[in-house]
């Protein structure tokens, strides 16, 4: 089944577009039908497994800094259709008086959910006030802007000239699409210890052969956490770097900051930021840490993990 999205790059009478289909996000160029109003779908050389020139796509009305956007975001697109279903299910769902936004994904799960790990005062603020906040300071920007394929821009800020666009991509975008992986990688508390509720299947064995064991990752991950200064991130991220084969990593990303504003793929994140669990913890994030190993949502995460092939 192949739907399109409210998400493309318009020039003229020309738009670059992004069809949804079953294997992810793939950018199409819309062009009008001559002598008609009606506009038909057809792939000029834009997608994935067809390369093309930045100067082809710019000779179709693009500009040059629109083309390599386009070019260059493809990939990060399909992925962040596997990692955020939330966001692409919105996106391609949205009508066309909103085409230039991004909805607000729901909560998967009632706030009270992840007590007594996390309370529901914490989630209802955490969702409805601080992700609603960056989905509408990151609308009004690219509202501006007249962009609508902001999760591909995020991974290529270096080809977005204005700096003030670059900022509020990365702070305000960021902080969408990290919100959104969080949320969808939690779920209510599993009986017994943190050290209980674990990974299985290929995730599993990846982690203990990157890090050794689940003792020493759960160790390495939460020491990151809890040395982290100021508010931010930490990722268990697979990198693929200089043409080696993929591996899984632990890293700590300052405010908003994403792995994948480095080419690589978020797999698992914790929040840091005081807003989500100062009001249960105070200033006792090691508490909230270790707590939350409680409420991770194993088989989400696991599937964002075998989506990668």
């Amino acid at each position: 089944m192949t739907t399109t999205g409210a998400n493309a790059l318009s020039s003229g009478t020309e738009s670059v577009g992004f069809v949804l289909s079953t294997g992810g996000l793939r950018p199409h160029l819309h062009v009008p039908r001559t002598g008609s109003a009606v506009h038909r779908l057809r792939g000029h050389g834009l997608d994935q497994d067809t390369p093309a020139s930045a100067a082809a796509v710019a000779s179709r009305g693009l500009s040059r800094r629109q083309a390599l956007q386009t070019l260059l975001a493809a990939p990060l697109w399909t992925l962040l259709s596997r990692v955020h279903p939330p966001i692409v299910r919105a996106a391609a769902a949205a009508p066309a008086s909103t085409q230039y936004q991004l909805p607000l994904p729901p909560l998967p799960y009632p706030y009270n959910a992840l007590e007594p790990v996390i309370d529901a005062k914490t989630m209802h603020l955490h969702h409805d006030k601080h992700l609603a906040g960056y989905v509408t300071k990151l609308n009004a920007a690219l509202d501006e802007q007249r962009l609508r394929n902001f999760p591909a821009i995020l991974g290529q800020l270096s080809n977005i000239g204005d700096a003030k666009l670059r900022s509020t991509v990365r702070n305000q975008g960021g902080g969408v699409v990290n919100h959104v992986q969080f949320f969808e990688s939690l779920r209510s508390p599993a009986a017994g210890s943190g050290a209980d509720n674990r990974p299985s299947g290929a995730l599993a064995q990846a982690i203990e052969q990157r890090f050794g064991s689940w003792p020493a990752f759960q160790e390495q991950f939460g020491s990151a956490a809890k040395s982290l200064f100021g508010s931010g991130w930490v990722w268990l991220y697979e990198t693929r770097r200089g043409g080696l084969q993929s591996q899984l990593e632990v890293g700590a990303f300052p405010n908003q900051d994403s792995p994948l504003m480095n080419g690589d793929r978020p797999i698992l994140g914790l929040d840091v930021w005081e807003h989500a669990y100062y009001l249960k913890y105070g200033p006792n994030r090691g508490e909230y840490v270790d707590a939350w190993w409680r409420v991770i949502n194993w088989p989400a995460v696991q599937r964002v993990y075998e989506s990668r092939k």
